[in-house]
């Protein structure tokens, strides 16, 4: 029902109210006239006190949905505003965890190397030991390699007694090679005699 059906209806309830019909019968047709204007102003006073209290009812609801339409448009703003602080949050958190991560990683590479230089520390001081005792116990022949180079005239420094007597040595192993090899030869000449002899 419309705005126009609601009034219809109501000022069609108000006219259709009747006097009491003994009252009717006393009344002349002037006096019924009069009351029946009084009834219809009457009827046009309450229903102009009827659209003037639904049209400030509309009035009224016009207010709220403006209000609850502004309050929509408020909330859908919010929602977006918080829906972006969630996916930057949510961006911040991924980046956050991915420098933790690489972090870590390089952490842990960098604990790798650490160990590495470390334990090539303690091999590189093992070794500068062990050298340090053999440069301490064959000191004694440096001194004496010297003395020999000051006492020998067919010397002048001590790379130069070291290079023969390496190619002493070098001669030496020649020679034990080839005596084992004539070695061999005899004993299989020998071999060949006794197998001769015992034949013939």
């Amino acid at each position: 029902m419309d705005i126009k059906d609601y009034f219809r209806t109501l000022f069609e309830n108000k006219l259709l109210v009747k006097m009491p019909e003994k009252e009717e019968d006393h009344l002349t047709p002037a006096t019924k006239l009069l009351e029946k204007r009084r009834e219809m102003g009457e009827v046009e006073t309450a229903l102009a006190a009827e659209k003037e209290e639904f049209q400030m009812k509309m009035e009224s609801l016009a207010q709220r949905r403006i209000e609850l339409e502004k309050k929509e448009m408020q909330l859908k703003e919010s929602v977006i505003k918080f829906d972006k602080f969630l996916k930057e949050n949510d961006a911040k958190l991924s980046r956050a965890v991915k420098k933790a991560e690489d972090e870590r990683d390089l952490q842990k590479a960098k604990q790798k190397e650490i160990e590495r230089l470390q334990s090539e520390i303690e091999s590189l001081t093992t070794l500068k030991e062990k050298l340090q005792r053999k440069v301490q116990k064959n000191s004694k022949f440096n001194r004496y390699l010297e003395q020999s180079v000051e006492a020998l005239d067919e010397f002048q420094e001590i790379r130069e007694v070291i290079d023969r007597y390496e190619t002493l040595t070098t001669n030496y192993k020649d020679l034990l090679e080839i005596e084992k090899e004539n070695q061999e030869r005899i004993n299989d000449s020998r071999k060949e005699l006794n197998t001769y002899l015992e034949v013939y």
